[in-house]
């Protein structure tokens, strides 16, 4: 008897990091969120918005106050963002800002927003103080856009084991 092994490679795409929510107010919705589900966060002002990071969550969330943004965009790390926006156009998306290395953002042929960013070095940040109660859950396509569930949970970890250190502003 032959045993034959079959290798599969692929190249991925992109891994998913954070997920951005828009809002009216960031500064109201970090308050908001961050009473609700424990979440600490730091402001960065960029591009003439506010957006809170999120540095206590698994995931990283970003709560931004750009009116023209999508309700909520998913956004992957990529060592080649051209790549993966290159397959959502061939695929009947378009790409409606790009750099040609750095980073892409798309829309999917339903017109979920998506972004491909090449990730940088870490961003450091203040120790944690607490565990969150809630973070994003997962996220569904909608007809027009993209719905997200945040979750509530409790936890045993300690909020320094909440760290992540390949944590970057993207």
């Amino acid at each position: 008897m032959t045993e034959t092994t079959t290798e599969v490679s692929a190249t991925p795409l992109g891994e998913l990091r954070p997920v951005h929510l828009c809002a009216r107010d960031a500064d109201q919705a970090m308050a908001f969120f961050g009473s609700l589900f424990g979440w600490e966060a730091e402001r960065v002002p960029y591009r003439d918005h506010v957006h809170h990071y999120t540095i206590n969550t698994t995931m990283t969330t970003v709560l931004v106050d750009d009116p023209d943004a999508s309700s909520a965009t998913l956004c992957f790390a990529s060592p080649r963002p051209a790549d993966p926006a290159g397959q959502i156009q061939a695929l009947g998306g378009e790409i409606t800002e790009a750099d040609g290395e750095h980073y892409a953002q798309c829309r999917d042929p339903q017109g979920a927003a998506l972004v491909f960013f090449q990730p940088g070095e870490p961003h450091p940040h203040e120790p944690l103080t607490k565990i969150p109660a809630g973070e994003f859950a997962f996220a569904f396509l909608i007809e027009d856009g993209i719905a997200v569930d945040l979750w509530r949970r409790t936890s045993e970890r300690s909020p320094q084991s909440q760290r992540r250190p390949d944590r970057t502003l993207g």
